[in-house]
């Protein structure tokens, strides 16, 4: 399960190393990807925030937070899947 968790953003670290001849396709795919990312993020960074002082985040109202990911996982992981189609084909492109 937390393979699952890491995969997006280790994906995203290790795709912004794939080359693209055009640098503004590659900007536009990059920020994609940075914006889905943090999008997959968010709900960990708002329950941190937002835990009460001495609490911990998996308990209480930040806890709550979390159940976000029962609808963003799936949503999250299928934009990845695309944008790592999409890096693909742009990279196999540009060698030609």
């Amino acid at each position: 399960m937390i393979l699952l968790f890491l995969f997006i953003p280790i994906s995203t670290i290790l795709l912004f190393f794939v080359k693209d001849a055009n640098k503004n396709r590659r900007i536009n795919v990059n920020f994609f990807l940075i914006a889905n990312c943090l999008i997959f993020l968010s709900p960990l960074i708002i329950a941190y925030f937002t835990k009460s002082t001495g609490g911990n985040m998996w308990s209480g109202e930040s806890g709550v937070v979390l159940w976000v990911y029962m609808a963003l996982l799936p949503l999250c992981l299928f934009f990845q899947l695309i944008l790592i189609g999409l890096k693909i084909l742009f990279n196999r492109k540009s060698k030609i």
